[in-house]
């Protein structure tokens, strides 16, 4: 290759040599020195140039390689030799005036793009490898040369290129050959040494494991002799030295080695001269044959012991000639057939004893064994003098004495229970392929490119397909749907490298396209040390899948069902809290009504406003409480919650229950479910108060942050180390015992009287800790006392439990039309707007408002409407009203509906959603949100 270069180098050169010539004469000046014209005459000149240019041409033209001049401006072919047709497929005539893109000469656009920015930047570019297309399409590769040069006063590009296809698919066929070899060397079974100067340069894997070396690298530039033992050395040094001759290939020689860890291994080597980098090396094989000598030693052993037993195993000789119908057996035959011994058949008299199908096959076998020494092994069935029925195996070979073929010598072996075995097997294997055929799961076997090479009966009536078209080569990846295919075929690889993956889940995908669950466990399968594929079972998931769906619902509805219990459990105390509330109400607003004074009544209509808000958390606290879907999990104050559960219980235990808490106000915040956290508490102090009972106690609640260290996380085994929030429940109650202890958290599972309680708070309280991420933990003295311990994953953020101080309430001049059926919620609704400034038209009926509104269309900057209301929803109104103007402001205001929320109010085009009851500072915000939102609002004197 670098003589090859080396003359395209050459040959670039001499026509760059001539062209700079050509040039330099024709840009010869009038100007030039009298002594120059005095040598150079006109005719001189024009001389030079005339040889220069036929050297030039006669290069050109005669050049094997391929040599094109293109114009610099527009890359258009000038000129092409005889060599760029050879080696494109184009004429001269078909690429004068056309470019290299005109022909699509180039493969890539890389290629070309390499030799424009050399050019470019350089002027020139020497020995590239780009990818060219012949004008029939093939592809091959060339090395190419070009420089910028200027040719009758124009600029040109001068290219030379050789075509080097067939010697880079030879080098790519080298490659392969050698990858092939060094894969043939590392895999073989026998120990692989290459040696210099009696040096070791190269150990295969084999040669690492015969010399119980960890790696090849313990081997190499080791002394090859060291290896040897040395009583053995000897005669190996003498082998080296024969070695030295190229010609002389080692014979096998047995020989012992030593091992890097003392072992002496008996083994069987030969070497021969190979030329490698360079120098002469030995290339040696060594086979360990501790085993074949073992076996040696076995079989001398065993032909005596056979000579011993061969009554015993029933093997016994014959010999038989055909030419004179001789036939003579040795005592076992006798036994056998249960002759007498004194009996002396002749050969066709003694082919009789075999049943009518098994004689021509023997006396054909005993023809061409004696004709041309064929041996034969024959089982047949034989029948005795008694009408037994046996199995023999008949062996025979050609016997030569003093180089004359006399007869025909054998072996005679009763088989029968051997028969009777293999018998056994195949009813056996009939027995378990039947099973395997029968089972509801698919099994399945695949070569090393996914192609089924078996299976099951099940798979037809699963997938769809016919044996037919399983047989004609089908892909397992075509069992899968699409996005996982990929997922598949690296599993089925990984596998095969002996990385064992255990059980997988996928999709699977029928014929007809229907899919369904399903999990694959697989391992490959092993000839010897080579993996030829993957054998495995794959299971239908599909009623797996469903039930589990059905699990999580029931779970669901095990969850609501507790909630349901827990809010009976409480209806008591809400009710005591509600009416506590509705009397403050009651009360306050008959003092301000008897007392005369305003600051007087201003502070007893606080008090009023304070008893509103707590009646309105209630109401939403009971809403979210038994709403039965599952709400996002955000930073909760487990302190604020575990304070709200404590005053909606202290309503609802006896008297003679003291609560104690200790509420760290610092403790940090949880990512969870605010109701599900309260629900927690409410469980857990309920089954507390229950424990305490009648007799009276203490029920003590604490809430502060932890830290789990990492001795501490044996006693929590599903907690990692980090900072928690730890809340614990303590009662004095009656306890429990550990058995007890061990249950708690079952559903359905309660030590209380039928009808007190349904086994399913625990249970709950488990289900949610679990799935915030954190654990519960409960101790208890059986007669004394139970506390359960909480931990929730800390989140770095600080939650205030104090109520942000209201903002001033702003006003504005707009104009409101605002809607609700109850006539008292208008009058409150319109004298709060009209003291904030707004214009406000009011009514009590949602059709008459849908009527005012078609009236004046333009008139109202913003509707406020209540969403329950007879004749037509508040919704509906906002429908109707969008339609007419679809960029009017709407705010609905509700207290419950299940037809409405945020997300279908937004859906719908309404800019708000307000919760009854409504503050006046809530509804004044969402008023002047939306109305600072509308460009189009109504200002002040408009």
């Amino acid at each position: 290759m670098k003589n090859e270069i080396e003359r395209l180098r050459c040959q670039v050169e001499d026509l760059k040599a001539e062209v700079l010539r050509l040039q330099q004469q024709r840009k010869a000046s009038p100007k030039s020195s009298l002594s120059s014209r005095q040598k150079d005459t006109p005719a001189r000149s024009r001389t030079a140039r005339s040889q220069s240019e036929e050297k030039f041409q006669l290069v050109f033209r005669t050049s094997p390689d391929s040599i094109n001049i293109n114009r610099l401006s527009d890359g258009l072919y000038i000129d092409v030799n005889e060599g760029f047709t050879k080696l494109t497929g184009y004429t001269r005539e078909d690429a004068i005036g056309k470019s290299s893109i005109d022909l699509k000469i180039w493969d890539n656009s890389h290629d070309m793009k390499r030799l424009v920015n050399g050019l470019m930047t350089d002027g020139y570019v020497e020995n590239i490898e780009a990818r060219f297309r012949r004008k029939n399409g093939q592809v091959g590769i060339g090395l190419m040369s070009a420089r910028v040069l200027k040719l009758n006063q124009e600029d040109t590009i001068l290219s030379i290129t050789r075509d080097i296809t067939e010697r880079k698919q030879a080098e790519v066929a080298l490659r392969e050959s050698e990858e092939r070899h060094r894969q043939i060397v590392e895999s073989s079974t026998d120990a692989i040494l290459m040696r210099s100067g009696g040096f070791i340069t190269y150990a295969n894997p084999s040669a690492v494991k015969l010399f119980r070396a960890s790696h090849a690298g313990e081997l190499l530039g080791k002394p090859y002799l060291d290896l040897v033992h040395p009583d053995d050395r000897p005669e190996s040094i003498e082998r080296i030295r024969k070695g030295m001759d190229e010609k002389w290939i080692a014979p096998p020689r047995e020989h012992r080695i030593l091992t890097l860890d003392g072992q002496v291994v008996l083994v069987e080597s030969t070497g021969v001269p190979v030329q490698y980098q360079g120098q002469t090396q030995i290339f040696g094989v060594i086979r360990d044959i501790t085993e074949r000598k073992r076996t040696e030693v076995e079989l001398r052993e065993n032909l005596l012991f056979l000579r011993q037993t061969e009554k015993i195993g029933r093997i016994c000789g014959w010999k038989a000639n055909i030419k004179t119908d001789e036939l003579k057996w040795t005592e076992g035959v006798y036994h056998i057939i249960e002759a007498p011994l004194g009996y002396k058949p002749g050969l066709e008299e003694g082919l009789t004893f075999y049943d009518t199908e098994s004689i021509p096959v023997i006396k054909n076998a005993l023809t061409r064994a004696s004709e041309d020494g064929s041996p034969f092994v024959i089982q047949a069935k034989v029948i005795t003098t008694t009408g037994k029925r046996l199995w023999a195996e008949v062996r025979g070979l050609q016997q030569v004495v003093e180089g004359e073929k006399t007869s025909v010598v054998g072996t005679f072996q009763d088989i029968t229970e051997r028969k009777q075995v293999e018998e056994h097997l195949r009813e056996t294997e009939k027995k378990y392929r039947e099973l395997a055929e029968s089972l509801p799961q698919v099994i399945f076997e695949v070569d090393l490119d996914g192609t089924l090479k078996y299976v099951n009966q099940i798979v037809y009536q699963l997938f769809g397909y016919t044996p037919e078209e399983i047989a004609r080569g089908f892909n397992v990846l075509e069992a899968f749907i699409p996005e996982d295919r990929e997922r598949v075929a690296l599993d089925i690889m990984l596998n095969i490298q002996g990385q064992g993956l255990g059980r997988r889940e996928y999709t699977a995908v029928r014929k007809d396209g229907t899919r369904f669950p399903a999990s694959v466990h697989a391992n490959r399968i092993l000839s010897g040390q080579t993996a030829t594929g993957v054998r495995g079972i794959l299971i239908d998931l599909t009623k797996t899948k469903r039930a589990e769906e059905e699990k999580k619902k029931l779970e669901i509805q095990l969850q609501q069902a507790q909630k349901m219990e827990a809010i009976g459990a409480l209806a008591g105390g809400i009710a005591h809290d509600f009416n506590n509330i509705l009397s403050a109400i009651i009360g306050y607003t008959e003092l301000a009504r008897l007392n005369d004074g305003a600051s007087t009544i201003e502070n007893e209509l606080n008090q009023v406003l304070i008893a509103a808000n707590r009646a309105k958390d209630l109401v939403k606290q009971i809403l979210a409480f038994s709403r039965q879907t599952d709400e996002e999990r955000m930073p909760v104050s487990v302190a604020k919650v575990v304070k709200e559960a404590i005053k909606f219980l202290r309503a609802t235990i006896p008297t003679t229950i003291e609560i104690k808490s200790r509420i760290d106000k610092n403790s940090g915040a949880v990512l969870a479910n605010s109701v599900e956290l309260h629900q927690i508490i409410m469980n857990l102090c309920t089954n507390a108060v229950h424990a305490i009972g009648d007799r009276g106690g203490v029920l003590e609640v604490e809430v502060r942050n932890a830290e789990i260290e990492h001795a501490q996380t044996n006693n929590f085994a599903e907690l990692e180390m980090g900072s928690y929030v730890l809340v614990s429940v303590k009662d004095t109650g009656y306890g429990m015992t550990p058995d007890v202890i061990k249950r708690i958290f079952d559903p359905y599972f309660t030590t209380k009287e039928k009808g007190v309680g349904t086994g399913l708070g625990l249970a709950v309280v488990h289900g949610i800790v679990k799935k915030s991420g954190g654990a519960i933990q409960v101790e208890s003295a059986p007669g004394k006392w139970t506390i359960f311990y909480i931990y929730l994953p800390r989140i770095n953020m600080t939650l205030p439990i104090k109520a942000a101080q209201p903002k001033p309430i702003e006003g504005g001049p707009e104009r409101i039309l605002f809607v609700d059926d109850e006539k008292m919620l208008v009058d409150i609704g319109e004298q709060a707007l009209q003291r904030l400034g707004y214009h406000v038209v009011s009514r009590t009926s949602s059709i008459e408002a849908l009527e005012l509104f078609k009236a004046k269309p333009d008139y109202f900057d913003l509707v406020i409407t209540d969403q329950t209301m007879p004749g037509m929803t508040g919704d509906a109104l906002a429908r109707e009203l969008l339609r007419i103007r679809p960029n009017l402001p709407v705010i609905i205001c509700t207290g419950y509906s299940q037809t409405i929320d945020h997300e279908r109010a937004k859906k719908l085009g309404i800019k708000a959603l307000v919760e009854k009851p409504m503050l006046m500072d809530e509804i004044a915000a969402a008023v002047r949100k939306v109305l600072n939102k509308d460009p189009n609002s109504s200002q002040v004197g408009r």
